[in-house]
């Protein structure tokens, strides 16, 4: 939702046709009452149906601020988990494991030559995955810090 002003509320019709609805960045269109109409419909069409719902938001529904009463109501009874940063360890095996899904190998030292040196957020470091997988393909050569140096302009 962080890019909900390039979409009308719209998009969310006929999403109960889907078994899995994922919104993320829920808060940047609470508040708004078109939005949040469009948020309670969907809503209240999901009650009849399997799909699931997963709603992503910095805060939680009792610390978000509605227009809507009853969709603040709603969201209070949602499952609320908090997901905590990943531990440098973590990301290390999490962009290793991307990498593998990818078809290569990002050894242990250029894996955590690049967790200190880039922005550690999930999206970002997936791009910079999907960059080198281009670049060690294009180039035909494998992985090594001098490399990625080259390739990041981390000089």
């Amino acid at each position: 939702m962080r890019d909900f002003k390039e979409f009308n509320p719209e998009i969310l019709d006929n999403l109960d046709q889907l078994d899995l609805i994922c919104i993320d960045d829920i808060e940047c269109v609470l508040g708004k009452r078109i939005w949040e109409e469009k948020l309670m419909g969907l809503y209240e069409k999901l009650q009849t149906t399997k799909a699931q719902l997963v709603v992503g938001s910095f805060e939680s529904p009792k610390g978000t601020h509605f227009y809507l009463p009853d969709l603040a109501s709603r969201f209070a009874m949602f499952m609320v988990h908090k997901l905590e940063l990943l531990a440098e360890s973590e990301t290390i095996s999490a962009i290793q494991l991307h990498a593998n899904s990818r078809g290569f190998d990002l050894p242990d030292d250029c894996a955590k030559y690049l967790i200190r040196r880039v922005q550690r957020d999930v999206s970002s470091l997936v791009e910079i995955i999907q960059l080198l997988d281009y670049e060690s393909l294009s180039k035909k050569r494998i992985l090594t810090i001098p490399f990625i140096k080259s390739i990041l302009n981390l000089g």
